[in-house]
């Protein structure tokens, strides 16, 4: 794996990528959830079983995991669709797939409802991407959330020990990851960004209710046992009409890729294959 670094108006984005990036392959684009993951932690297993001829790129979002503070303090749906777009953008790669997991999907999803990438995005991939109509029913995970980040904000400041629970890491990692992994966390946990992300979660969710994947764009889901019932309940809006597009339960929690991370690049593999010859 190769780590590389992106300085953008709106901070400093970090990423890693196979050690050869071939532009003529397909490249996946990985982002983690809500808060201060790092793609390259949390993805480094799944990665690790891609083949030479696909491309993964792991981005860290600004004010998360090793990019830098963003240079907007208010990290609205707005804001952080319009950083990830210039990242994507500025990559100019041809053939491109986007994976996110949990509230990722939310500003994914909204930078494809207001045309903000300028590249054509061959294949959507979801695990347990969030649903807007879903999280209308689930305000009070963000009052929690937030709860927490100010008191390790709290901590912080003065100096106290961050009590960061070791569910937060993926647990696949070696030693000297999962340990590296955890310190970033504690120093990254109580931020001024995590804060702000989750005063405005909630409006950002509002703002996506009812909007959906168009059916131009194939889509890959994974539903964890832990929220199928959910997404039955309430819909999948990333799942669609495209002839292409396939949903797969799987078992575990909210993080399946910590789970299954050979069989997820499996299925992926196949997926990006299957859907490149469909649209050749």
């Amino acid at each position: 794996m190769f780590k590389n670094k992106l300085l953008t108006k709106f901070g400093q984005f970090h990423y890693v990528t196979n050690e050869n990036v071939d532009k003529n392959n397909p490249t996946v684009i990985f982002f983690t959830g809500m808060g201060i993951n790092s793609a390259y932690y949390d993805y480094y297993n799944l990665a690790n079983y891609f083949p030479e001829n696909i491309n993964y790129i792991l981005v860290d979002l600004l004010g998360a995991g090793e990019s830098s503070v963003p240079q907007s303090k208010s990290r609205s749906l707005y804001n952080i669709s319009e950083e990830i777009s210039t990242f994507i953008n500025y990559l100019s790669l041809k053939k491109i797939y986007i994976c996110c997991h949990s509230f990722s999907a939310i500003y994914i999803l909204n930078c494809i409802n207001s045309s903000l990438f300028s590249t054509q995005i061959l294949g959507f991939i979801g695990i347990d991407p969030t649903s807007a109509d879903i999280m209308m029913n689930y305000e009070n995970i963000f009052d929690n959330n937030l709860e927490e980040a100010l008191e390790n904000a709290r901590r912080n400041k003065a100096y106290e020990i961050v009590e960061n629970p070791d569910a937060d890491v993926n647990p696949l990692l070696p030693d000297h990851m999962y340990q590296n992994c955890l310190q970033l966390y504690c120093s990254l946990s109580g931020s001024e960004s995590e804060v702000s992300e989750l005063r405005q979660a909630m409006d950002s969710v509002k703002k996506m209710q009812s909007i959906k994947l168009p059916d131009n764009i194939p889509s890959l889901s994974f539903i964890s046992t832990l929220n199928v019932n959910d997404y039955s309940n309430f819909g999948n809006p990333y799942f669609n009409m495209s002839k292409n597009s396939v949903a797969v339960k799987m078992n575990g929690h909210h993080f399946l890729h910590w789970i299954h991370p050979q069989l997820m690049s499996s299925i992926m593999i196949n997926f990006i294959r299957w859907t490149r010859i469909s649209s050749e």
